[in-house]
Protein backbone atom coordinates (compact mmCIF):
# COMPACT_ATOMS: atom_id res chain seq x y z
CA UNK A 1 0.00 0.00 0.00
CA UNK A 2 1.44 3.32 -1.28
CA UNK A 3 1.11 6.16 1.57
CA UNK A 4 1.87 9.74 0.28
CA UNK A 5 2.77 12.66 2.85
CA UNK A 6 2.83 16.57 2.51
CA UNK A 7 3.00 19.23 4.86
CA UNK A 8 0.66 22.19 4.41
CA UNK A 9 0.37 26.04 6.29
CA UNK A 10 -2.85 27.25 6.90
CA UNK A 11 -4.07 24.82 4.21
CA UNK A 12 -1.63 25.49 1.68
CA UNK A 13 0.87 22.77 0.51
CA UNK A 14 4.57 23.20 1.47
CA UNK A 15 6.92 22.11 -1.58
CA UNK A 16 10.30 22.56 0.37
CA UNK A 17 10.63 24.73 -2.94
CA UNK A 18 9.59 28.45 -0.71
CA UNK A 19 12.43 31.28 -0.70
CA UNK A 20 12.45 34.42 1.27
CA UNK A 21 14.80 36.84 0.94
CA UNK A 22 16.94 34.16 -0.99
CA UNK A 23 16.94 31.47 2.13
CA UNK A 24 15.11 28.61 2.16
CA UNK A 25 12.03 28.59 3.81
CA UNK A 26 11.35 25.09 4.15
CA UNK A 27 13.45 21.74 4.36
CA UNK A 28 11.65 18.56 4.10
CA UNK A 29 12.68 15.13 4.74
CA UNK A 30 11.00 11.53 5.15
CA UNK A 31 12.66 8.14 5.29
CA UNK A 32 10.58 5.41 6.15
CA UNK A 33 7.78 6.60 8.59
CA UNK A 34 9.50 9.25 9.67
CA UNK A 35 9.21 12.78 8.15
CA UNK A 36 10.28 16.39 9.52
CA UNK A 37 10.11 19.73 8.75
CA UNK A 38 12.56 22.34 9.32
CA UNK A 39 12.53 25.98 9.27
CA UNK A 40 15.96 27.20 8.92
CA UNK A 41 15.20 31.00 9.58
CA UNK A 42 11.61 32.18 10.25
CA UNK A 43 9.49 35.28 10.08
CA UNK A 44 5.80 36.20 10.84
CA UNK A 45 4.97 34.95 7.57
CA UNK A 46 5.39 31.48 8.15
CA UNK A 47 2.73 31.98 11.38
CA UNK A 48 -0.22 29.94 11.70
CA UNK A 49 -1.36 26.56 10.99
CA UNK A 50 1.06 23.68 9.75
CA UNK A 51 -0.06 20.27 9.40
CA UNK A 52 1.20 17.14 8.12
CA UNK A 53 -1.29 14.92 6.25
CA UNK A 54 -0.92 11.15 5.65
CA UNK A 55 -2.92 9.05 2.91
CA UNK A 56 -3.27 5.77 1.50
CA UNK A 57 -5.90 4.00 -0.04
CA UNK A 58 -7.35 2.67 3.27
CA UNK A 59 -8.19 6.58 4.62
CA UNK A 60 -6.59 10.02 5.88
CA UNK A 61 -4.88 11.10 9.11
CA UNK A 62 -3.93 14.92 10.01
CA UNK A 63 -1.71 15.83 12.88
CA UNK A 64 -1.42 19.63 13.18
CA UNK A 65 -0.19 22.33 15.09
CA UNK A 66 -0.41 26.19 15.60
CA UNK A 67 3.48 27.64 14.67
CA UNK A 68 3.24 31.22 16.68
CA UNK A 69 6.60 33.40 15.59
CA UNK A 70 7.46 35.70 18.01
CA UNK A 71 9.73 38.91 16.98
CA UNK A 72 11.70 39.55 13.26
CA UNK A 73 13.87 37.13 12.24
CA UNK A 74 17.95 38.96 11.92
CA UNK A 75 20.76 38.42 10.47
CA UNK A 76 23.75 40.37 11.47
CA UNK A 77 27.48 40.90 10.28
CA UNK A 78 29.64 41.50 12.71
CA UNK A 79 33.48 42.75 11.37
Amino acid sequence: MTMKVHWTLNDCPITGQEYLRGHMQYVLGGSGNKHTLELPSTSRMQAGRVAIVAENPVGKAVSAAALNIIGEYMSYLWS
